[in-house]
């Protein structure tokens, strides 16, 4: 391995702390690069991976961090970009309620100028849709009639496994490794993670459950804390087996 990539949302990135990424490259010799975007689907996600393992790279481990089951990724033909949509959280902090994770989400404003709405595949700035208002809210209406008749967290489930499941045999067969993050707090059958290479913490596989439960988000969001991200980077290390060197 002389490589790792990261790919995933904003939950690997730095949202004011230094991210897990950047304290796994400080704890051992390995060159990281984190390619994790605010907002991303899960198969813009697994797109960027594909698209590193289609230009050749060898010798690498991804990491590829999972998100929201809700987001939704399509091609659109007035901008000729990748969209990906997601709704707005009320309730940005995540609460528990009986042992379970619940978010308030808003299905009925766009929420243009912020990280909620509709962003682009492989954008370098918040805000680069290149969509003008009135379509950027007829296309936001549009992802709220699809959450309303057409999304379901089981059929999304399976459908985001057999994307991992392509996603393996590619990467196997490409000389590569890869570890696979679940974050979302929605499993429908835990044992279709358990068959897989997917991190788990004391056999709990949603990332957001695990940081929420054990108190380390950072008090705005469902992001990691410091600590969070550093708690993290210690477990990876421990789950590929890498030497710790010191720790920041």
């Amino acid at each position: 391995m002389k490589k790792i990539i990261v790919s995933g949302c904003s939950y690997s990135t730095n949202t004011g702390s230094t991210p897990y990424p950047a304290i796994v490259e400080k704890n051992t010799n390995i060159s990281v690069k984190n390619t994790a975007w605010p907002g991303q689907s899960n198969k813009s996600i697994i797109k960027h991976i594909r698209k590193e393992i289609n230009e050749g790279i060898k010798d690498t481990l991804f990491i590829c961090q999972l998100t929201h089951l809700h987001r939704l990724n399509l091609y659109c033909t007035v901008n000729h970009k990748y969209i990906d949509f997601q709704p707005n959280f009320v309730k940005i902090i995540p609460e528990l309620k009986d042992g379970n994770v619940v978010f308030d989400i808003d299905t009925e404003n766009p929420h243009k100028g912020t990280l909620r709405g509709i962003g682009t595949y492989g954008a370098k700035k918040q805000i680069d849709t290149e969509l003008d208002d009135n379509l950027y809210k007829e296309f936001f209406n549009f992802y709220s009639q699809y959450l309303k008749y057409f999304y379901d967290d089981t059929d999304s489930f399976y459908n985001l496994l057999n994307d991992v499941d392509d996603l393996n045999r590619l990467v196997e067969s490409s000389g590569n490794e890869i570890l696979f993050l679940y974050w979302p707090h929605i499993i429908p059958d835990i044992n279709e993670l358990r068959k897989r290479n997917f991190l788990n913490i004391n056999d709990e596989y949603s990332l957001l459950s695990w940081s929420t439960k054990s108190n380390l988000l950072d008090g705005k969001t469902s992001h990691l804390s410091q600590e969070g991200h550093t708690q993290l980077s210690d477990i990876i290390l421990t789950e590929l087996n890498l030497e710790k060197n010191y720790y920041i």
